[in-house]
């Protein structure tokens, strides 16, 4: 068979082989062996250190070695080592104890540890380095539970003595998860990006110590920090520094957000945070400084734009709480120190005890801390603020209470451009409220006043004035400069409130009160001044609105504003006494003095206004009353009763005691007036006139005190009336004129004036020195005119008086409108007898008569060489003297009346 030939042949050859071998083939054989397993076992040697033997009873071994170093249940995942000292552990878990947000303090994918000799005295062997990579560190703090690393490490006795050795540890992107739920309302939490983390061990024989730093580790929203741990475990000290550089200070915001008053929009910060763990004290400093800040006051509203504040503090920690040593911030020019406590967050203890004090600072950098955009001020301030907060077994925390003190005394300071105190006078504000709330209570002290403002509803303060001046009040108001002549005297009492808008509501009273408010007030104490204010205060303007002012037995309903550029006024009278008016008003006395006496009341409008941009205008006055229901009297003149229609309107014009009266208008019964008038220091000017004007009113008035016998007269139709009175010191002058064609007059049928017939009249008075010279008083009715010229002088009980009367009678037309004169007889004979016998060709008679004696007792004496022809000479002497005082015996002319007049036209 074929295979079985091949197996002979093959067999043959190997015989041949053997048979001719050499003696020394066999050694050679065994050195090649021998060679092949070095090679073997060499590769074995080399590869064998790099080996990982990987045992779950060494994974066991290496976790009960952990949890004697560590109080926390512990997990290993996997465990190995090689020849060469390495040792691995994968999948480490630190566990939390219960009660905290996160399961575990720390996980590593992998720790890699190597063992070796230390060397030294104390040489052993023992870890050399130990490389954490891409671990996750959980760092919590609980409502209720302290930080988790809290009793990380199990305490036990120190042996003596410590090897020496160096220990370094390594970790490699490490992410951290921070997480503090006692921070703010809601707590604190953030990861950092990962980051490189140098950790060393070190001991000299007598204690160990540890040193952890990282640099440059990233923030969330900007900026990095560095940290730098040391730890002498035996002594129980450790000291951790933090520096923050170009962080962004918002993605902090719990751990500033107690500061209520204040939201920090935006800012960049380099700080440094030092902690110091001694035993179971903590102590803490650090500062914080701003390199440009964006801050919003809450209340206010109001921005501070790159501002730069800078914050330092020291402060430790103690078994149940935060005592603040000292504390320090700058703001601006002004430094505010603070200390205090704070305690763990619902424990028995208060939770909250601060206390602020200003050093060095100014109002105009710390004024918006009054919550309120219509303070401002400048100069030094000294203030001081207390926060405290009571225990709470609630889950909520109790309010912090606020208590503030402020003083102001060296300080300018002003409220909303109303209330203003100057450098040196008393300023002092006293709050108490809740911190981050409008405060419940505050106290103003201002020069001798004193003033409590109260937590009102709709976010409004009460204002109730307790100790008040009303000299101290005007003072320190910032529109007084609009009023300069103002002036108060006497208590003032004053209830109102006054909402966060500035709009203002309440009472004050000025009745125990002197006021001086030139020209159009003068208050004396004990006269009733009650003001129902409805205002609204603006940091440039005061309005007011339904303002119901009641002075004594008058009513007013007042609006208006109050501008550093114009203020005006709108002053509705509901009842207005003019007792009052004559009474507090010097501006109505200074247009009739002493002998104008006004009663009843009255109805009407003031509207005051005054500019002063672009330049200082005159005050204006605009006047419209209705004085139907008053009782006017001008001494000497006449009088308006109740009931009789009174009107007048009229723009005045002036300051000081120069004042214009424009476009003024008086309207009595059925008789109306346009008046202008000037009156100044010693001076006055009034001039009037009025077209095609009832007479009825005039007619009235003046039949009351000047002429009682006009009250006998009938009068219809209207005429023209128009005067002039001038006066410059004691010297005065007056001219009227009446031109009453269009009116119809009937004084029984004594006198008869006809509707278009001719009737006009004129007066013209002045004074000279002691005398009031009368240059002409005359009328016309047709062709027939009487004229009267004369003086009179001023004395205390007698005034002598001299003059002449002439009467031009044209007979026939006096018969028609005189027939009862005419009838009237002067002993035997009538006059119209007597008129016959001096009769001319052209039927006119000429009468002329000298007036002499006193006012009290006028004498008329006929002129008989002008008046009598020689026909009659004898005969006709008695009647017409006898007919003098028939013409005048109506009109009823005393010393009583023309002193009246006299008085009534002098200046005061």
């Amino acid at each position: 068979m074929p295979f079985q030939n091949d197996r002979e042949s093959a067999l043959s050859l190997e015989g041949k082989r053997i048979a001719r071998r050499k003696p020394g083939a066999r050694k050679t054989r065994f050195r090649r062996y021998f060679l092949y397993g070095g090679a073997l076992l060499l590769f074995i040697a080399l590869l064998l250190p790099f080996h990982e033997f990987q045992s779950d009873r060494y994974r066991l071994l290496a976790r009960h070695f952990l949890r004697r170093m560590y109080d926390r249940e512990i997990e290993i995942g996997k465990a190995s080592f090689n020849v060469l000292g390495w040792v691995t552990l994968e999948d480490v878990k630190v566990h939390n104890p219960s009660g905290y947000r996160a399961p575990l303090l720390l996980y590593a994918p992998r720790i890699r540890m190597r063992f070796g000799m230390t060397g030294g005295d104390t040489s052993a062997f023992r870890p050399k380095t130990v490389t954490l990579t891409e671990p996750e560190f959980w760092f919590e703090r609980g409502d209720t539970l302290p930080w988790n690393t809290t009793h990380l490490w199990v305490e036990k006795k120190e042996r003596a003595p410590l090897p020496t050795f160096q220990l370094p540890f390594l970790v490699r992107k490490a992410t951290i998860h921070f997480s503090d739920a006692r921070v703010g309302d809601s707590g604190f939490r953030t990861v950092f990006a990962p980051v490189d983390i140098s950790y060393t061990v070190f001991s000299n024989g007598a204690e160990i110590r540890t040193l952890m730093n990282a640099r440059g580790v990233p923030l969330s929203r900007g900026g990095t920090f560095d940290f730098l741990l040391a730890v002498r475990p035996a002594r129980r000290r450790a000291e951790l520094t933090l520096l923050f550089h170009n962080a962004e200070i918002t993605q902090m915001a719990p751990y500033y957000s107690f500061l209520k008053l204040l939201r920090i929009e935006s800012g960049r910060v380099e700080a440094v945070h030092r902690m110091t763990f001694d035993r179971r004290r903590i102590r803490t400093s650090g500062s914080v400084q701003f390199r440009s800040a964006t801050i919003r006051h809450r209340f206010t509203n109001q921005v501070f734009t790159e501002v730069r504040p800078a914050v330092t503090y020291t402060f430790r920690y103690g078994d149940t709480e935060v005592v603040i040593d000292t504390g320090t911030v700058l703001w601006k020019r002004s430094r505010i120190r603070f200390s205090g406590r704070t305690s763990r967050r619902y424990s028995d203890t208060s939770f909250l005890s601060l206390d602020f004090r200003t050093e060095n600072a100014r109002v105009e950098d710390i004024g918006f801390l009054l919550s309120t955009p219509a303070f401002s001020g400048t100069g030094p301030v000294e203030a001081r603020c207390l926060l405290e907060q009571a225990s709470s077994a609630r889950k909520r925390p109790a309010p912090v209470l606020l208590r503030a003190a402020v003083v102001l005394d060296a300080a300018s300071a002003c409220y909303g451009d109303v209330v203003r105190k100057n450098p040196g006078d008393t300023g002092r504000i006293s709050i108490d409220g809740i911190a981050g709330r409008r405060p419940d209570r505050i106290d103003v002290t201002l020069g001798n006043a004193e003033a409590v403002a109260l937590s009102a509803e709709k976010k409004a303060w009460k204002v109730v004035l307790r100790k008040e001046e009303g000299s101290e009040i005007l003072k320190h108001l910032a529109f007084q400069d609009l009023l300069p002549d103002t002036a108060f005297a006497g208590p003032v009492t004053m209830d109102f409130t006054i909402d966060s808008s500035g709009d203002l509501a309440g009472r004050i009273d000025l009745t125990t009160a002197r006021i001086a408010l030139p020209p159009f007030l003068i208050k004396p104490p004990k006269t009733t001044l009650v003001v129902s204010l409805h205002a609204a205060l603006r940091p440039d303007s005061i309005s007011f609105h339904n303002t119901a002012i009641t002075i004594s037995r008058s009513i007013l309903t007042i609006a208006g504003n109050i501008t550093p550029r114009r203020h005006w006024f709108d002053i509705y009278c509901d009842y207005l006494a003019l007792s009052d008016l004559r009474t507090l008003s010097p501006i109505v006395r200074s247009f009739f003095g002493r002998r104008l006496f006004l009663s009843g009341e009255a109805m009407g409008r003031f509207l005051v206004s005054r500019s002063f941009v672009p330049e200082t205008t005159p005050l204006s006055v605009l006047v419209d009353l209705d004085l139907l229901r008053s009782d006017i009297r001008l001494h000497g003149i006449g009088r308006k009763r109740p009931g009789i229609r009174f009107e007048f309107s009229g723009l005045l014009m002036g300051e000081d005691k120069n004042w214009d009266l424009q476009d003024g208008a008086l309207r009595l019964d059925d008789s109306s007036l346009s008046l202008t008038a000037r009156f100044g220091r010693g001076q006055k000017t009034v001039s009037f006139q009025s077209r095609q004007t009832g007479l009825n009113g005039f007619r009235g008035f003046l039949a009351s005190r000047l002429c009682p016998a006009l009250a006998k007269i009938e009068a219809q139709g209207t005429g023209n009336l128009s005067g002039l009175f001038e006066a410059a010191d004691t010297r005065w002058r007056f001219s009227l004129e009446l031109d009453a064609a269009r009116a119809r007059f009937r004084f029984g049928d004594t006198w008869i004036k006809r509707t278009g017939e001719p009737f006009a009249a004129q007066v013209r008075i002045h004074s000279a020195g002691d005398s009031i010279v009368i240059d002409k008083v005359a009328a016309r009715h047709n062709s027939t005119a009487l004229l009267f010229t004369g003086s009179f002088l001023r004395q205390e009980r007698i005034h002598p008086l001299a003059g002449t009367l002439e009467l031009d009678l044209f007979l026939p037309e006096l018969r028609r409108s005189a027939p009862g004169l005419l009838r009237a007889r002067t002993g035997r004979r009538s006059v119209a007898q007597a008129l016959r016998l001096v009769e001319d060709k052209n039927h006119r008679a000429h009468l002329y008569w000298f007036v002499s004696g006193t006012l009290e007792r006028p004498k008329l004496i006929l002129d008989k060489q002008r008046v009598l022809s020689e026909a009659g000479r004898g005969t006709l002497l008695s009647p017409l003297s006898r007919m003098s005082h028939l013409l005048f015996s109506p009109f009823q002319a005393g010393a009583h009346i023309v002193s009246d007049i006299s008085n009534s036209l002098s200046p005061e």
